[in-house]
């Protein structure tokens, strides 16, 4: 039975072949191994034939391996070949068992593969890269700053911004802050971020003022144990926080408040907590 090669582009036992076999070069077949499901899936991978599945006949030439992959043994039974003819003639070509096909010269390459070579375009953007940094290094100083400082801006602005921000990320990033306040006490309480000033009266420990804020941002004061009524400061502090800085101002008026500096007369703050006082209770009566 003559056998003809699997192998995509192959014409091994077919007519035009035969000078090729009567000129010497012997060419051997040999089946899939069809029992080892992982070595025939190296076969089938290894020849580039699309969707092909081999039976039991098929077979792949001798061409398609390498001469690493054969094993040269001497498998004759008849006692009386070996002894009239030398060994080295009387040899067979084995396929090591683990033999896989490597070589396959009509082997189509796929579309993009058979186009022209992509080296000649990056070989050319490589040599255009210095005039790319040289125009970049030449660009308007003042254009770059600017661009810059846009930049820092919208970085600053998603920073300073509270929205869908819990009250453990604003007690984390207030202490973050290399310029807080000093003399504040933080802590979460009772589902509210309590941002107070400690002070001692009577050898007693007292909270001197307070800003409290709660989950939906909304805040409230108090000073000297007293809640400030919203109005008295509606136009200094918002109601809602929204910023990390608006927190920060109201940190540095309560400060203010409670140290007031030289410059300041003390009778003035005096006077307006005298003021908030009245207020409160007048607004307690009504």
């Amino acid at each position: 039975m003559g056998y003809k090669c699997a192998a995509f582009g192959c014409k091994s036992g077919y007519r035009s072949q035969k000078s090729r076999q009567n000129a010497g070069e012997k060419i051997t077949f040999h089946s899939y191994p069809l029992k080892d499901e992982i070595l025939r899936a190296k076969w089938i991978h290894a020849n580039p034939r699309k969707d092909f599945v081999p039976s039991k006949y098929s077979r792949l030439c001798s061409l398609h391996f390498t001469s690493g992959d054969f094993v040269e043994m001497h498998n004759d039974s008849n006692a009386q070949r070996r002894l009239k003819y030398p060994t080295e003639v009387l040899r067979k070509r084995y396929l090591k068992k683990d033999a896989v096909p490597s070589i396959f010269p009509n082997m189509v390459l796929p579309a993009k593969s058979r186009k022209s070579s992509t080296m000649p375009r990056l070989l050319e953007a490589v040599s255009t890269m210095p005039r790319l940094l040289e125009a970049v290094s030449t660009e308007n100083t003042n254009s770059r700053s600017q661009k810059s400082k846009t930049l820092q801006n919208l970085s600053d602005s998603v920073e300073d911004d509270l929205t869908f921000t819990s009250l453990e990320e604003i007690h984390d990033r207030l202490l973050c802050k290399d310029d807080l306040p000093d003399g504040f006490e933080m802590k979460i309480f009772d589902e509210r971020l309590l941002i107070y000033r400690l002070g001692v009266e009577d050898e007693l420990p007292k909270i001197k003022a307070c800003i409290t804020v709660k989950n939906d941002h909304t805040r409230s004061l108090s000073l000297d144990g007293k809640l400030i009524d919203d109005i008295i400061f509606d136009d200094l502090v918002p109601y809602v926080f929204q910023t990390m800085s608006q927190i920060y101002d109201t940190m540095m008026l309560i400060k203010a408040w409670c140290e007031p500096s030289d410059k300041i007369d003390i009778s003035v703050i005096n006077c307006f907590k005298d003021d908030i006082d009245n207020l409160t209770f007048s607004m307690k009566k009504e």
